[in-house]
């Protein structure tokens, strides 16, 4: 056949011929029956009919190396066409039939077939899944132009009924339903093959297949209705468009799978209303991240946080991940699951946090930086900081496992020139009144950060603050008592009268210490040094309550 296809290269016939013999590779006998007339007038056309008999012979189609088999048909060759009768064939492990046809300015072979995921898993090794299983019939169009500078083109179109589709991304389907799927090779003089995939509207991709290793080097895959465009560099971009995405069960779906012969995942792109994680909605997400140095950076707009991050490959050594966040919010975060991390403490991840607003119930505590270090038992947090307007919070702490479970320990100062205003942002109370406040603490709790309840706090707690009121106590007669008193001549001759007019307790200085023991916090030398009165007291409160 191959000796055939180069003589008929040299003859009149080679425009029709060159698409065909540089795009296969053929074996076998064929039986040719030739017509040929030569007319003596140069100015008339030379007539051709060639007729290939085809029994048992072998095709392979060379940029993708598909093997075609059993080929038995009756080609046909003229001056200004190429032809055939229908023919039979096999590849992919099942029966085809074909039809050549052409025009003035492509040769086309139309093919219906039947074929299987185990097949195509075999012939393609990047296509191999778990998820999906099943035979199906197709259709498929090779087109090989005339136009040397235009290439030849393979479109395979199925319905895929008969393939079963387990996933988590929204690309599930049933055996019996159809979702059209649409495969577009594009045979360039190029190293690479592009592949244009459309699976119904779930997903978009565009392949490149490199045909001398016949492996995927790069891929664009867009699950959503966004058009996928060519990615130039090795590896896989994904971008999830969705209204609704479960992100825990795609993750869990992806490691699950022997995913060796894809090249890297290099870029993910994610544009959703509803963020499912762990069974939990987190709402609108957008985010873009992409593989540079052994590192995962990219951005992220959420109710959760807004800003950029920087997540190293390996956890264990001394990489931080890396927030830099316009905002992050509290609250939000109290949604996600952090039960396994207790057992995994020793192995978890260095955080280095700069976040321009921290949100807690809506309201913005100031500014947040957070730094972690390492220890052979846990994670040491050697600096968390917050700044606003009203003061500044710091704290430091570990995170430790111990032969009975993980415990944290905290100790750290909160100074606020308006601690009362501060309070009544939180939504504790309205009843302190401005006051500056200096509060240290030193203590914890059993369990992880994420298991702080007031019912398992233990620890200790000094208080002191100065000039402010308690709005909730009237002082009566000891307003009166506070005009007069010598202590207070001095803000009198200053004309400050605010403790006489103003409502609620006026007190120069608030202090003492208590000790807390699951959630109840002791005192015995509280101290209200207030206008009217000094108070002295000594019991307990329950902060839980």
């Amino acid at each position: 056949i191959m000796n055939s296809l180069a003589f008929l290269q040299k003859s009149p016939l080679r425009p029709k011929i060159n698409p065909i013999a540089e795009l296969v590779d053929a074996k076998g006998e064929a039986h040719i029956d030739l017509q040929l007339k030569i007319p003596y007038e140069v100015t008339d056309p030379v007539k051709v009919n060639v007729a290939a008999h085809l029994s048992g012979a072998e095709m392979t189609l060379k940029p993708v190396s598909l093997k075609v088999e059993d080929i038995t048909g009756i080609l046909n060759f003229t001056e200004d066409r190429v032809a055939s009768s229908p023919i039979d064939a096999q590849t992919l492990g099942y029966p085809i039939r074909g039809k050549l046809t052409s025009d003035d300015n492509a040769t086309y072979l139309g093919i219906d077939g039947t074929s299987s995921v185990d097949r195509l898993e075999k012939q393609f090794s990047f296509l191999k899944n778990d998820a999906a299983d099943g035979q199906f019939s197709y259709h498929a169009q090779l087109t090989l132009p005339y136009a040397t500078d235009l290439p030849s083109s393979l479109d395979i179109t199925s319905s895929l009924q008969g393939v079963s589709i387990q996933s988590q991304t929204g690309l599930a389907k049933a055996a019996l339903n159809e979702i059209p799927l649409h495969l577009s090779f594009l045979f360039e003089n190029k190293p690479l093959i592009p592949l244009e995939v459309q699976y119904g509207k779930q997903l978009q991709a565009i392949l490149l297949i490199d045909k001398n290793r016949s492996s995927l080097f790069s891929g664009n895959i867009v699950i959503g209705p966004e058009q996928a465009t060519p990615y130039a560099d090795p590896g896989l971009k994904v971008q999830i468009r969705q209204p609704t995405f479960n992100l825990s069960e795609s993750m869990g779906a992806f490691a699950s799978n022997n995913h060796t012969a894809l090249p890297p995942l290099k870029e993910i792109t994610i544009d959703t209303d509803s963020l499912i994680w762990h069974g939990q909605e987190f709402g609108a997400l957008s985010g873009r991240m992409r593989h540079i140095d052994q590192s995962w950076q990219g951005t992220i707009d959420s109710a959760m946080a807004k800003g950029q991050f920087l997540i190293p490959d390996e956890f264990g050594g001394s990489r931080e991940i890396q927030l830099n966040m316009n905002y992050l919010n509290l609250s939000a975060l109290d949604k996600l699951s952090f039960e396994t991390s207790d057992e995994l403490v020793t192995d978890l991840p260095l955080l280095a946090i700069n976040s321009q607003v921290l949100l807690w119930r809506s309201v913005d505590l100031g500014r947040l930086r957070l730094q972690t270090e390492r220890l052979h038992n846990g994670i040491h947090f050697k600096t968390v900081q917050i700044d606003n307007a009203d003061g500044r919070i710091d704290l430091g702490g570990d995170w430790l496992k111990t032969p009975t479970g993980t415990i944290t320990q905290v100790r750290g100062n909160l100074k606020m020139e308006n601690f009362g205003r501060f309070l009544s942002r939180l939504g504790y109370t309205d009843d302190i009144k401005e006051t500056a406040a200096n509060i240290t603490f030193k203590g914890g709790w059993a369990g992880g950060p994420h298991h702080f309840a007031m019912n398992r706090l233990n620890g200790r707690l000094s208080i002191r603050l100065k000039d402010g009121r308690i709005s909730s106590i009237e002082p009566g007669f000891g307003r009166l008592l506070g005009l007069i008193a010598m202590e207070q001549w001095v803000k009198r001759l200053s004309l400050d009268f605010s403790d006489i007019y103003r409502e609620g307790l006026a007190f120069d200085e608030f202090h003492g210490n208590f000790k807390i023991k699951n959630g109840l916090a002791f005192t015995n030398d509280l101290t209200i040094d207030a206008v009217a009165a000094t108070f002295n007291i000594a019991g307990f409160t329950n902060l839980v309550d």
